[in-house]
C-alpha cells in the first residue's frame, strides 16, 4: 500500500461494528463499514458540510482501490499488517 494512505480501525455510536477511516496526506477520504455485514461493505464519503481542510476530495482512484482492498482485508481479519 502506498505510505501516504493511513488506515485506522474506530468504532462510534454511529454504527454497531467497527470501521476503517482512510486518511491520504493526513486528511480524511472514506470510511469503510461493516454494519451490513462482512460480505456486503459500504463506502461512506464525508458528508459535505464538513471543513474542507480536513478532507481530500479527489485521490488517485488505483491507490484507492488498493487502499479499499486493505481495508476490506483488516476489517475481516485477513491482513495483520501493511
Amino acid at each position: 500500500m502506498h505510505t501516504e494512505f493511513g488506515l485506522e480501525i474506530a468504532s462510534d455510536s454511529m454504527h454497531t461494528e467497527v470501521f476503517a477511516e482512510i486518511y491520504l496526506r493526513g486528511k480524511f477520504v472514506a470510511l469503510v463499514s461493516q454494519d451490513k455485514g462482512l460480505d456486503h461493505l459500504v463506502i461512506e464519503f464525508p458528508d459535505a458540510g464538513i471543513d474542507e481542510s480536513l478532507v481530500l476530495r479527489e485521490i488517485d482512484m488505483e491507490e484507492f482501490r488498493r487502499t479499499l482492498l486493505f481495508a476490506s482485508a483488516k476489517l475481516s481479519g485477513q491482513s495483520k499488517g501493511e
